[in-house]
Formats: structure tokens, sequence, C-alpha cells
């Protein structure tokens, strides 16, 4: 667990970085950095891994299949077989771009996460409410109290879900305010905040590996903890900042492709010298 830490704090830094140098832009100019960014990213990532002359080969594999097809095409048996070629060289042509696509998907994957935790959900405002869920290792569900300021928040009396081994109160807002909500469970004590991180949300604690991959500011559990997980579920956000993120990104696509055979030209260049 040590290591996802790490991870999350290192992302969480970047991300950052990058929201504090675009904040005087606000939230448009936070996510174009931001999109650019990870649009960059992916495209020099990809375009420095992909295999170019097995692609030029497999490319030219799949132009004899399909002029094959074409040339032969009143002889069913040619065609057949020009049919099976042509599907064997799709298959390879693709396969040229799979693993760099997916190794550079994943690469950008941490910044999409805080994205979505940041613009992605909206707190509940005064008068609006949220969930917070604790569940438990089993059905045994252990006592838990919790606790929050009486003058920015109310917490009703908790359902027990005993089948799911979860205890579900609701937090109301009554005014706007910084606040965190206190769990207690015997000597342990937890803190999560009703106000969002200063970059991103945290969404609550977790003691699973996974759980705490894709939710990088959250709190980590102990791993003997009978407590598998809490969380706030969050309304989801209006989504006009995912189409900003996409123009954003695919600008940034547009600008690695330009510096990376910018790069490679002269590097041709070069070398014909």
């Amino acid at each position: 667990m040590n290591w996802i830490v790490a991870f999350n704090a290192l992302w969480s830094g970047l991300y950052d970085a990058l929201v504090g140098v675009a904040r005087p832009a606000g939230s448009i100019g936070q996510l174009a950095l931001i999109g650019a960014v990870m649009g960059g990213m992916v495209t020099v990532v990809f375009k420095r891994l992909v295999d170019r002359q097995r692609m030029r080969r497999d490319k030219r594999r799949l132009q004899a299949a399909l002029y094959e097809s074409w040339l032969y095409r009143h002889q069913p048996r040619v065609v057949l077989s020009a049919n099976g070629a042509l599907l064997v060289a799709n298959f390879a042509y693709l396969w040229t771009f799979l693993w760099p696509v997916l190794f550079a998907s994943l690469l950008a994957t941490p910044l999409a996460l805080q994205v979505y935790y940041h613009f992605g959900l909206q707190q509940p405002q005064a008068g609006e409410s949220a969930l917070l869920t604790a569940e438990f290792a089993s059905e045994s569900v252990d006592t838990m109290t919790i606790s929050g300021d009486p003058e920015i928040v109310a917490i009703t009396p908790p359902v027990r879900l005993p089948a799911q081994a979860r205890i579900v109160w609701r937090v109301t807002r009554l005014r706007e305010g910084a606040t965190t909500i206190e769990l207690r469970q015997g000597s342990q004590l937890w803190s999560l905040p009703l106000e969002p991180a200063r970059r991103s949300l945290g969404m609550g604690l977790y003691r699973d590996n996974w759980d705490l991959l894709i939710t990088p500011r959250a709190g980590a559990l102990d791993a003997d903890a009978n407590l598998v997980r809490v969380w706030f579920d969050y309304d989801l956000a209006p989504l006009d900042w995912l189409g900003w993120l996409t123009l954003a990104s695919a600008g940034g696509a547009m600008g690695g492709h330009w510096v990376t055979e910018t790069i490679r030209r002269r590097g041709a260049g070069a070398r014909d010298s």
C-alpha cells in the first residue's frame, strides 16, 4: 500500500502544480492546460513506442490484400483467400498500435481521475444533502459514531443494512463553511472533509488497493480493520467540463504530433547530411 500512497501523492502533486499555474484563468483555463498536457503526453508516448517499420509493412500487406480482392473479384476462391489475408493483415496492423495505445492511455489515467474528482463531482450546497456510507468486512456491523459541526451540518440517525454490511447516514449542509465529519470506532478516529480538498475531492477512506488507486486523494484504512471503506455519494456535476477537456486534449495531441514529427525530421536531416 505504501507504493500506492507514494504514486497517488506524485500525481496529485503534478495535478496541483498544473491547477496552480492555470488558476488565474479560472476553471476553463485549468481544464485547457490539463487537457493539453494529457493529449500531448499520450501522443508523444504513443509515437515513441509505435514500431513505424512494422506499421508500414503491415499497411503494405493490408493494401496488397485489398488489391488482390479487387483484381480477382470474379474468382470466388481467390476472393475468399484474399479476404482471409485481409483479415489477418487488419489484426496485424491493429496489433502494432495496441500496446502503445494501452500504455499511453494508462499513463494519462491518473490525471484523468484527478480531473474527474475535481470537476466531475459537486458537493452539497446549503440545504442539500449527501449520503455517507460505511461498509464492513463482515455482516457483523460494528458500532460506529459520527459527528460534525451542528451549525454547518445536520446528520440523521444511521440506517443499518446488515445484509450488505453497511451503515448509511444522510448529511445535510445547513450553511456554507468548511467542516469535517468525524467517525469513531472504538479507539480509532477518522476525519472526512465535507468541503472539496484544495484541488480535488478525497471522497472517503478505503482499505482495498484498487479503491485507493482509483480515488487518488482518499485516506487509507488499516489492512486488518473490519472497516472496508467509507465514502460520500456526491452528485455529478454538469458535463460541460468534459467538452473543454476533450477539446484541449485534441489540441495537445496535435501539438505533441507536431513536436515529435519536427524532431524526427530534423534528426533524419542531420543523419543525411
